[in-house]
């Protein structure tokens, strides 16, 4: 038996062997790469706002895991204090202010963590400005 040309029926294993191991790399693939990616918000995008809102809130497009995940209010690269809010469902996340915001841009960033596979997705979700007093 020679090392270079293996019987034909071990090549066939081996290519079995190959053939399904691709194809459950394929079949894992879809759940591998969930995030939950923001859907809607409120305030909306690009409001510009009198008084400042109760709450923020973000709708994402799958269930979110609230243990991981994080909403955080920026304002000029700067946080500002909030609290995380108690919501209905798994595909929401909700702050509430602890103090008055001054006029100028806040952009709303944070972290959501899927539910679904427990895989993070960052980034800025959306921006709106409270008017001058």
């Amino acid at each position: 038996m020679s090392f270079l040309h293996p019987p034909p029926i071990l090549a066939g294993r081996a290519a079995a062997v190959v053939l399904c191991a691709g194809f459950t790399v394929l079949a894992s693939t879809g759940t591998a790469l969930a995030h939950a990616y923001p859907k809607t918000s409120d305030p909306p995008s690009n409001a510009r706002l009198d008084i400042p809102p109760a709450h923020i809130a973000i709708s994402y497009d799958s269930a979110i895991d609230a243990r991981g995940s994080s909403m955080l209010l920026d304002s000029s690269g700067a946080t500002v204090a909030a609290a995380r809010d108690t919501v209905d469902g798994d595909t929401r996340s909700s702050i509430s202010l602890t103090r008055d915001l001054a006029s100028g841009p806040y952009t709303v960033a944070g972290t959501s963590l899927s539910a679904e596979d427990g895989h993070a997705a960052q980034g800025s979700v959306h921006s709106w400005s409270m008017a001058d007093p």
